[in-house]
């Protein structure tokens, strides 16, 4: 079953990938936004930038989730949030170090940073929650 769960979290996680490539590219307008009219009361628009803001959370999650499901090391573990620790700090030093408008991208590519660091976080915490209750079972 550990098989089959682990292939499940691999299948989702690169059909969520995928979607978040989409989402993000509507909201960057590289392609054309689907059922956008500005009379819109729904405002699907704004959905399409929150999709393109924050959906990259549910394949973070998948990832880590899978990682930590997989990986033995404890070291081996912490690999994607070590990368995403380096890409902040990365950021960061940009944002401080940039002078006019390259403040602001910067700034967008940090805030970029915070939907993954959720996503590793809650999967961290699913994990534990998973192995306490193994070790209650047992």
């Amino acid at each position: 079953m550990k098989n089959r769960v682990n292939q499940i979290l691999l299948a989702a996680f690169f059909l969520t990938a995928a979607l978040y490539v989409y989402f993000l590219l509507v909201w960057i307008e590289g392609i054309p936004h689907p059922f956008y009219n500005p009379a819109d009361p729904f405002r699907f628009y704004e959905l399409w930038v929150y999709l393109g803001v924050g959906f990259h959370i549910v394949p973070c999650f998948l990832l880590q989730l899978l990682v930590c499901r997989v990986a033995k090391s404890p070291w081996v573990r912490l690999i994607p949030v070590f990368l995403l620790l380096g890409l902040a700090a990365w950021f960061t030093v940009g944002f401080f170090n940039a002078t006019g408008w390259d403040n602001l991208g910067w700034g967008i590519l940090l805030l970029l940073c915070a939907a993954p660091a959720a996503g590793y976080g809650l999967a961290w915490a699913v994990y534990g929650v998973q192995c306490f209750c193994q070790h209650i079972n047992k």
